[in-house]
């Protein structure tokens, strides 16, 4: 870990001579890096990246861009930004991409801005010399812990720091004449909070009693109040709303969702609201990539039709992020323009696709916590409209999503369970009831998929299946409030 944590010290790029000439060799920690003549090259702009792993993604994606097809370059592409990259390792390749003499330098931060790694030189060398020796390593395993090599910070003191660091940022680059483009951080709306059980909190229990019976404005005003786990009444108020075609409720939601999110690695909304702030009191130039997502996302609503994760965009989505850079800083001609080139793409709007099958299988589990977290009911209206926008390409990808749930033990419930929650969502309760009873054939003593069959049964007007289906779930898990609630409402439809 020390030597990982000492490449983030380390300069991003370096000058050597190679045949009698002065070489800028740019470093990656995604790959191999780049590198042209350390001296500029006349009509040749050089644009500086500096920021964290989306920054780092931007840049190469420039660097793509920048390449005429015949060995040489439309523009040079100092990338300076480093994956997990703090605010302060930001700062200093800010300061190093200065040395390099850049026309623009485009700053992409703001996801790890709650991060700060303990990178004092002398604590790197101790923690070098102790994987160097048994006899350290021995009495480190020993010895009382220190502080740990990266910390999760308060919000506040870290905007703060952001703030400076944007303000010192416009300064030098505006006394320079150089270019400061400053990007807003796209948001992954439909990654649910983390969570550990949200069917124990009551009110998350009584709203998703009442959306199965139809009741989806009671639903909602029973999740209003404050409470639960942190982010999860935000989360399924955005998803209620976002299935009753409510776009606006549904993001002000979302995100309300993502500043209460207890993990660590999402940008909260109060950092686009100060890089906006910074750019318009500065005169920097304003990449607003979250906007420009949202824009082009289905309902307003972004999600994994754009993102790999946390925060990463997809490649078409990043290539335009690109395109968009290019003509802030002036550039843009070179890219829309260049016949010779069919690589280079113009600057239109992305065709939004719908990754199901990675979605589901791949970077989805990733994140779910199954049945138990907010992520089914997230998936499930994803799955929902795909659905509705390519009904076989998305049935194909949940048969085979299917299919490879059920090759995994205990049977993947994480993936079945939500695959289920999406078709019923969809109106396709026949399919529904189908994966649901495939679940509990896989996993009996699953309280979740017990309960799912008893909000199935209760959608389907059968209070009497519902009861019998609560009666198992709480059996399994007594502090089921969901079940609960059921039980409680379909007593008079219970069997004599």
């Amino acid at each position: 870990m020390a030597e990982e944590q000492a490449e983030l010290l380390a300069p991003c790029a370096s000058r050597v001579v190679e045949n009698g000439q002065e070489i800028l060799r740019v470093g990656s920690t995604m790959g191999s890096g780049v590198q042209f003549p350390s001296a500029r090259t006349p009509g040749v702009s050089r644009i500086a990246i500096v920021g964290e792993s989306s920054g780092e993604l931007l840049g190469r994606a420039l660097d793509d861009l920048s390449r005429d097809g015949n060995g040489g370059r439309h523009f040079e592409v100092v990338n300076c930004a480093r994956a997990a990259a703090d605010l302060e390792v930001s700062a200093r390749l800010f300061d190093e991409v200065l040395r390099y003499a850049p026309d623009a330098v485009v700053v992409v931060f703001g996801h790890n801005i709650r991060y700060q790694y303990q990178l004092g030189a002398l604590r790197l060398h101790a923690q070098r010399l102790v994987g160097a020796s048994c006899l350290l390593t021995a009495l480190a395993s020993v010895s009382p812990a220190g502080d740990d090599a990266l910390k999760t910070m308060p919000i506040a003191s870290r905007l703060a720091g952001f703030e400076e660091v944007l303000r010192r940022t416009a300064e030098e680059t505006r006394s320079r004449g150089v270019r400061l483009v400053v990007s807003t951080m796209a948001a992954n709306l439909w990654l649910p909070p983390r969570a550990n059980n949200i069917w124990h909190d009551e009110a998350v229990g009584n709203a998703m009693r009442l959306d199965a019976e139809g009741r989806v404005d009671e639903a909602l005003e029973g999740l209003s109040p404050p409470g639960g786990e942190p982010g999860v009444r935000s989360f399924l108020t955005g998803v209620l709303h976002a299935r009753a075609g409510r776009s606006e409720p549904a993001r002000e939601a979302l995100r309300r969702a993502l500043d209460e999110d207890p993990a660590a690695y999402r940008a909260p909304t109060a950092v686009n609201a100060l890089i906006r702030q910074i750019a318009a009191e500065t005169g920097a130039l304003l990449r607003d990539t979250e906007r420009a997502v949202e824009a082009k996302a289905p309902g307003g609503l972004p999600g994994w039709e754009s993102f790999v994760d946390n925060c990463h965009l997809i490649p078409d989505v990043i290539r335009d992020e690109a395109v968009a850079i290019l003509g802030l800083v002036g550039a843009d001609a070179i890219a829309a323009d260049d016949s010779d080139n069919p690589e280079i793409p113009a600057a239109t709007a992305y065709s939004v696709e719908f990754p199901l099958e990675r979605t589901i299988s791949g970077v989805f589990e990733s994140w779910s916590g199954g049945s138990t977290s907010p992520f089914s009911q997230g998936l499930a209206y994803a799955v929902g409209q795909w659905l509705a926008i390519d009904e076989g390409r998305t049935n194909d990808a949940v048969r085979r999503a299917i299919q490879r749930a059920e090759n995994q033990e205990p049977g993947r419930l994480d993936v079945l369970l939500p695959i289920a929650d999406a078709l019923a969502h969809a109106g396709r309760m026949s399919d529904a009831l189908r994966v649901n009873d495939r679940a509990r054939q896989r996993d009996p003593s699953s309280s979740h998929a017990w309960r799912q069959a008893a909000l199935f049964a209760l959608r389907s007007g059968d209070s009497g299946a519902a009861h019998a289906y609560a009666t198992r779930a709480i059996g399994l898990d007594p502090r089921d409030r969901a079940a609960d609630s059921i039980l409680r409402a379909t007593a008079n439809g219970a069997p004599q």
